[in-house]
Formats: structure tokens, sequence, C-alpha cells
């Protein structure tokens, strides 16, 4: 029999295989070891027995049951160290990020956000993962782990779920109304030296507010295309229960949001995710597990989608609309030679598309244990095919259009604009992509006496063919956990990542890592009367290659079609290749990128340190890790410091040169209690990244300007002294070569390299580290039936710059003013011109605020009757923000000016479970 095992494992060992993350059965003991189980959970309870040694949280379904905006990643909220952007777009648009990663997985495999539907009704819970040892045993980064539900109890189980929301936009931009905008380009217009464009008597009728007067229109262009509301709904079903030997879960999950767009076709974003997990034991050694999903998706919108035209066209520039054609039988939209393209019309006339997103997997899971045979041996195997594509359909159409010729005064048909429909539908962009993984895992669980020890050898093969490209990676790796009277314990891990983005001496690099915990709260000479209930140190330190993500073959060639090159002189009767009269053009190839032979993997070293603890019979609960990353050899681009004589201006070449180091921190303290039917828990943690750039391939070389050795979110600019107060200050001070002219009003720069001139050889390191920290305050309160929770969310030490929005940056020429420009000009809105106004709109001090915020991210209130399974509940997200930002959301910049606004959202919704 050992023959016969010895001879498995040889045939195993290798083939690729990958670790997962399910508990194991030791021998035919009842026991479980959780070597990935958390050891510290929100609500306070410890994992039984945890074999680990570095921090991780866990969360239940019951603590992440919220989130009224449809978006699965938006359940990152309530996970210490994870960092959210979010997007007010309708469908899946908040992206997260965890520690320095972004990893998730789902059930054992790597997946995309978007496999998992909005509707947190199949998990069961969520891991998060900061440990190197499980990373490389992983073969992942830092991340989140989900557990979907497999029930295994007898019976059956039927939950259904409803939830309908109200989505109103936050913040967003405001604009000045026709007479508004006229009286601000008159002032513009004088501050340049040129004449006032309208009189006093136009501004009068400009004042009426007539969006389809033909001589004085005044048109609230966003308004008329934009609204500050929108609906959503989700809704699912769920079934479980067991068999005999078989267990099941499904889930079928529903989502439809709507559009802030308030003409045109039918906007919107659906989905449809149906899930299934069957389990069979056929032995008590013997498992087959299935795991398979399907997303179906689809967004409608207009061609023109959603724009902020407001920004570039003056409401005074021309009417909506003009009539309708007697010939056509369309209506005519106004337009200018100004302003060519009416937003308002290609809503309404330029067609509609439709992008549609389907993918389906199939995850096969095959178990065995040995136990019988050799206690403690299990292997498991894992096959994988997912398989997706995208196709994007509609038809296309003109509108009809007429400007106003100011030489004959008549308004004439457009040359652009001449009302052309497409006849059908039409293909309008396809992709598709696959990913194939096969895993295999032995492990071996030892748990006797004071000892506990775990080994793992895996292996895995993995190919993801997308759109014009094609990965192909393999991995191999063993592990070893051990623990002496779960007081002292060791994990260490050899990993072996191979990629083919690599040149083959390349392609394979080894990693290692390890790791120590003392667990001071089982130690005899620390008893229960202290008050300490759990207590635990942990430190891991690793060193391995880097498995950037990237496209394929960098070490090679690359030549692309240039269009076409010119032969023969035209000037001559024959041309020498074509013998025809004139020059000829025929196809060339130029190369884009030139292959580096000796390029290679970049290489990581990493440590963290971490304390988990429980007081006061675990009400009390706090916990706080450390990690320090360098990663050195990254990918660069090496092309910006190749003078363009070497001829090689605009091609691509890439070398191992860049580094840096990252350090994050995370800290968490948790609070629960009960007193009779009352309950409550008040949970706070603070999380703060950053990251130092040690080496970096400078394009500058002055020392107050560069970059290696400043921080990642540093903020270069000019400094600014102010503004000009006369023409006599202007000319003593150094030139500023920005504009022809500068004047009164306009802001003035420090000569920082002291040459009497400025420019870009000014620009200075202004802020050290724009980042700061990141806050979550979780409130939580029960009595009884009902219940109340609130999260809030916050930012502090963080600047932002207002020049990453045009909102307080535009102005300049012939364009629509903002409200904040109208109450803000000669004060924090420099000078007001219609040109010659570049140097007022450079990064520098003055453009600069606190980026420091306070959201109430999340309000919920529910009620519960649990004897039948019902509950109802009324949820509210980003209620209030309390910040120095004016207009815009200091979150979020672009939100609302140039992207859809965040939304303030108020959702009702029911759910019911059946036995």
């Amino acid at each position: 029999m050992r023959k016969a095992v010895l001879t498995y494992l040889l045939i195993l060992m290798p083939v690729f295989l990958q670790a997962e993350s399910r508990r194991l059965v030791v021998g035919e003991s009842s026991d479980t070891l959780a070597p990935y189980n958390s050891g510290f959970r929100f609500d306070g309870k410890l994992g039984r027995k945890p074999l680990r040694t570095a921090l991780s949280q866990t969360f239940a379904l019951k603590d992440l049951d919220f989130s009224p905006n449809p978006d699965f990643r938006r359940l990152y909220i309530t996970i210490p160290g994870a960092l959210i952007s979010e997007s007010g777009a309708p469908g899946y648009n908040a992206v997260a990020t965890y520690m320095n990663g972004n990893a998730l997985q789902l059930d054992g495999f790597l997946v995309d956000p978007y496999e998992i539907h909005p509707s947190v009704s199949e998990i069961s819970e969520i891991r998060t993962v900061g440990s190197i040892v499980d990373r490389y045993r992983l073969g992942m980064g830092n991340g989140v782990y989900v557990t979907t539900k497999s029930e295994e109890r007898d019976g059956h189980h039927v939950s259904a779920g409803f939830e309908s929301a109200f989505l109103l936009a936050g913040r967003t931009a405001k604009w000045c109304n026709g007479e508004d905008f006229a009286r601000m380009m008159n002032q513009a217009r004088v501050n340049a030296g040129l004449p006032e464009l309208y009189s006093e008597e136009q501004i009068r009728e400009y004042a009426k507010s007539d969006p389809l007067s033909r001589e004085f229109p005044s048109v609230d262009l966003r308004s008329e295309t934009i609204r500050d509301w929108r609906t959503s709904q989700k809704a699912y079903v769920s079934m479980s229960g067991k068999e005999g030997r078989t267990s099941y879960y499904a889930n079928v999950n529903w989502l439809r949001d709507g559009d802030n767009l308030r003409i045109g076709p039918v906007s919107d974003f659906n989905a449809l995710n149906v899930r299934g997990n069957v389990k069979t034991n056929f032995t008590r050694e013997l498992s087959l597990e299935v795991h398979s999903f399907l997303n179906l998706r689809f967004r409608r919108s207009p061609n023109a989608g959603f724009n902020m035209a407001a920004s570039v066209t003056p409401p005074v520039e021309y009417p909506l609309t003009l009539g309708t054609d007697e010939e056509q039988g369309q209506t005519i939209y106004g337009v200018s030679k100004t302003v060519p393209n009416s937003y308002y019309a290609a809503l309404m006339e330029s067609g509609s598309r439709t992008s549609k997103y389907r993918s389906g997997s199939v995850n096969a899971v095959l178990e065995y244990n040995f136990g019988k045979f050799v206690p403690g041996l299990s292997a498991r195997t894992d096959v994988r095919f997912l398989l997706s594509g995208t196709t994007t359909d509609g038809s296309v159409g003109d509108y009809l259009a007429s400007y106003y010729d100011e030489v004959s005064g008549n308004w004439l048909p457009s040359s652009v604009h001449q009302g052309v429909k497409s006849s059908a539908k039409s293909v309008l962009g396809t992709s598709f992509n696959h990913l194939f993984e096969l895993q295999e895992t032995l492990r071996y669980s030892y748990w006797r006496g004071n000892h506990r020890v775990m080994a793992e050898a895996w292996a895995k093969i993995r190919e993801h063919q997308y759109p014009g490209q094609r990965a192909r990676s393999a991995t191999i790796s063993a592990s070893c956990d051990y623990a002496w009277k779960d007081r002292y314990m060791v994990q260490a891990v050899l990993y072996v990542p191979g990629s083919t983005v690599y040149r083959k001496s390349e392609r394979f690099a080894a990693g290692t890592a390890c790791g120590l915990a003392w667990v001071l709260s089982n130690e005899e000479w620390l008893p229960a009367e202290t008050g300490v209930d759990h207590l635990k140190l942990m430190v891991q330190a690793g060193f391995g290659p880097l498995d950037v993500v990237s496209s394929q073959y960098l070490f090679l060639d690359s030549y692309v079609k240039s269009g076409s090159f010119t032969s023969g002189v035209s000037s001559v009767d024959y041309d020498w290749i074509a013998q025809s009269g004139n020059s000829v053009s025929k196809p060339g190839t130029v190369i884009s990128r030139l292959g580096n032979s000796s390029l290679g993997r970049g290489h990581q070293i990493e440590a963290n340190a971490g304390i988990e603890a429980a007081f006061l019979g675990r009400r009390l609960n706090f916990f706080a890790s450390y990690v320090y990353i360098h990663d050195t050899g990254l990918l660069t681009d090496a092309n910006a410091i190749y003078p363009d004589f070497y001829g090689m201006n605009g091609m691509t070449t890439y070398i191992n040169w860049n580094a840096k180091k990252s350090h994050l921190l995370n800290v968490g303290l948790n609070w629960n209690d009960r007193k009779g039917r009352f309950s409550y828990g008040i949970g706070y943690w603070v999380n703060r990244q950053s990251v130092i750039w040690d080496k970096y391939l400078e394009t500058v070389i002055n020392d107050y300007s560069k970059v290696e050795g400043t921080y990642t979110s540093a903020i270069r600019g000019y400094t600014c002294l102010g503004k000009f107060a006369s023409e006599e200050e202007i000319a003593a001070a150094p030139k500023q070569n920005f504009d022809v002219r500068t004047f009164p009003g306009d802001l003035r720069y420090k000569d920082v390299d002291g040459n009497g001139v400025i420019d870009s050889n000014d620009i200075s390191v202004i802020v050290k580290d724009a980042a700061g920290l990141w806050h979550n305050l979780r409130l939580q309160f029960s009595y009884g039936r009902a219940s109340l929770l609130a999260i809030f969310r916050a930012r502090t030490g963080s600047t932002v710059n207002l020049l990453s929005s045009g909102y307080y940056s535009g102005g300049r020429g012939y364009v629509n003013y903002t409200e904040w420009m109208r109450e803000n000009v000669g004060g924090d809105y420099p000078r007001l011109a219609y040109e010659g106004n570049n140097g007022n709109f450079v990064t520098s001090g003055f453009w600069l605020r606190s980026g420091d915020f306070l959201k109430l991210a999340n309000l919920e209130f529910s009620f519960s009757y649990p004897k039948c399974g019902l509950r109802l509940f009324a949820r509210g997200e980003n209620l209030f923000c309390i910040d120095a930002v004016k207009d815009l959301d200091p979150e979020n910049l672009a939100a609302g000016y140039s992207t859809y606004a965040l939304n303030r959202t108020i959702s009702l919704g029911i759910n019911i479970g059946i036995r």
C-alpha cells in the first residue's frame, strides 16, 4: 500500500496544482484543521485553533448584508485595509483594492469581480489575506477570498429577496445661464484687451432664458439632457439542501440599473446571474463537487452616451430646435460654425447601441481522502473552464441641423448634419476570451497530542486568451505548517511561478517565504484572570519574483504598419516602381518596440508583522499589521531617456530599472456587548499606504524635481507667491514664459533655479505625500427584532489638485462658465481672461486643497421576524459629506463633471426564507 501511495505522489508532483481554502478532515477525526481560516472575525469570534502567522480577517454574511448600490465591490466598505474608488455610472462601477493588491478568489479560483453578482445572498463568508505565505501558497496577490454557500443540512431551504433603490446624484457641475455667461464673456474679453461681445439690451433678452429663441437663446444644456436621479432594482432566489449523500445550492440574481440620461433611446444596465453548486459524496473518502455559473448582462445607451457637452457649449450659442423640415418631416436642430455639433440632437437622433456580455464557467473538483491507508493524506483535482465574450450592436444615424449665417442673416442647412439614418442594426464590435486551469493538490495533515502539521504540494497550469493576447503560466509550490501546543507556529513555502511574458531563461523563478507566530494567551504564565482572552504576535518575510501581468514577449522586437511611404518624384513623367506619372504610396512597416534580450523578471522583498488580541470576554478586539514591500527591477519603458537623434523617438524599449518601497499600516479596534435584548457593536479601523520611488528612470536632473526618493503620491508644480498687483511688480519679477503678456491679477511663481525666467525648470515637489489616512467607523445597534447600522468613511491628511477637474480650471476661450467660476473670479479663481491665460492654470499651490472628508457611507434600519424568515429593511448610502472642497466630491473630482456623479441612495427591500 505504501508503494501505491508513493507511486501516486510521484505521478502527481510534476502536474500543475493550486492550493484551495477548504477545511481539511484529519484522519478519521471530526476535528478540523483550519490553516486558511481567519483567527479574527469582525464580530470578535475567533476561528477554531487557527494555524496562521499573519493577520487576516473573516467576515460572515450577516456582517456584509448591506449594499444599496448594485455592485458587489461596494462590500469592501466594511473590510479593514480596503480602499474604494467609486463611480456613479450604471452597473458595476466601484473599484476596490486591498493592501496593495486587488486579487479576488471565489471558491478557490481567481475570478473577475464581475463573476460575483451584487446580491450577497450567495456568499457564506469573505476573508482578506495579507499573508506572504498564503499568497505564495495560493499563487495570487493580496486580496479578498469569497466562499459561496454549499448547504449540507438535511431538508431544503428557499430564500428570496427584492430591493428597489432611488439614486439621487450627489454634487454635480453647475453652469451659468445666458445672462451670466454674457456678462462674464464681456469681462473676459475686456481683460484680454478685446471689445465686448454683448450689449446690455442683448443681455436683458438672454435673461429671459428661452431655449427656443432664434435671436437670443439661453439653453441649460445639462438640465435638458441629464437628470439628477435614477432607479435601480435587484432580486434573488436561492435554494439549498441535502438529499442522502448529495447537497446542493442554487442562486438566481437579477439586476436592473437605470440611467441619468433624460432624453434619447432607452438607456440602462441589466444583469442576470445563475450559480449552482452540487456536491456528491460517493463514499466517505471520495467526493465530487461541481460549481457552475452563467452571467448575462447588457448595457443599452444612445450612441452619444454620457457627455458633459455643457463645458464647451456656451448657453447662448444656438437654440435647441428650429422647427420641423417640411420635406423630410424631421426636427431641425440648431448648431453653429463655432460649435458645429449639438449634444442634445445627438442623443435624440444619432442612434443607439447595446453591449452584450456573456460568460459561463464550469469548475469540477474531485477529492479523495487516503485516511484509511495513510491518516491525514488527501488529494484534490480542480478543472476550470471559462468562456466569455462581448458583442456590441446598434444603429447609427445623423440629425438634421441648421446654423445662423451672419452675412445673409438666414439659417442655412448644415453640411455636416443632414439627417441621414441607418437602415438597420449592425455589429459595432466584438471581443472574446477563454480561460482554462488545471490544478492538483496533495496534502498531509497530522494532529496528535501537542503537534499539528500540514504539508502540501501543488501545481497549476493556466491559459488565458483574450483579444490580441494569449498568456500561459505554470506554477509549482510546496509548503509546511507546524504548531506546538497551539502556542508556537511556523509556516514555510517554496513558490515557483512561470509565465510566457518573459524570455525562456527567465520564465521560471523561485520564491520563498516563512512565518512565525506566538500565542501568548496560551502560555501558562498568562492566566485568564488577567482579562486577556487571546493575544497573538506574528511576523513573516519573503523573497520572490514579480509575476507581472503584461503584454507578451516584451523582450522581442515588434513591428506595426505605418500606413504608407511615398516613392517616385512627381515632376517626372514616370514612377520607378509603378510606371505612372505621379508619386505612389506603398504599405510601410516600422518598428514600434525594440526588443531587449536581457529583459527579465523583477523581484520582491517583503516582510510583515502583526498582533491580534481579544479582551474582557472577547468583547474588546484589537488588531494591527505593518507590511513592507520592496519591488526592484520593474518593467520600465526607456524611450523617454533616448535622444531623438538616436532614431528612437516614439519607439518603446523595456528594461528592468524602476524600484519602489511600500509601507502599509492597518489598525483596528472593535467592541461588542449585549445587555438583555439590546446588543451593540462599535468598530474603528484606519489604514495608511505610502509608496516611495526607490529608483526611477529620470528625465530631469534637478534635485528639487526628481522622482527618485519621493512618494508616488507627491504633487509637483510651481511655488505660487500670490497674484501680481501691478504692472510695476510684473516688470520687476522674473519673466514668466507661459503667455505673450502677463497682467495684474495673474499668478506669480517662484524662480526656483534662479535664472531669472519662470519655466519648466522651476517645477518642484510642492506636496510631499498627498495620500493621507483612510478611516472607517462602524456602529451597530439591535433591540429585539430591530437593528440599526451606520458606517462612516473618512480620509485625513490628504491633498487634491483642483486642476484635475475642468470644472475649476475652465473658462479660457469661447466656452461655458461654471457657477463656481462666477462666484470666485478674482479670489479662488484667478484673472478671468478670454485668451493669453495659460500661466494661471499650471499646477501650483494656488490650486491645491485639502482632500479630507467625512462621509456617512451607509445607514440601514431593519426589522426581522426570524420564525417566518422575513426581514424588512431601509438603506441609505453617501447621505452626507463634510469637506473643504466646494461643489464637487473630493473623493472623485471628475464625478459630476466629466463622468456620472456619485450617488446618494435610498432603498427599500425585503428578504424571505422558507424551510
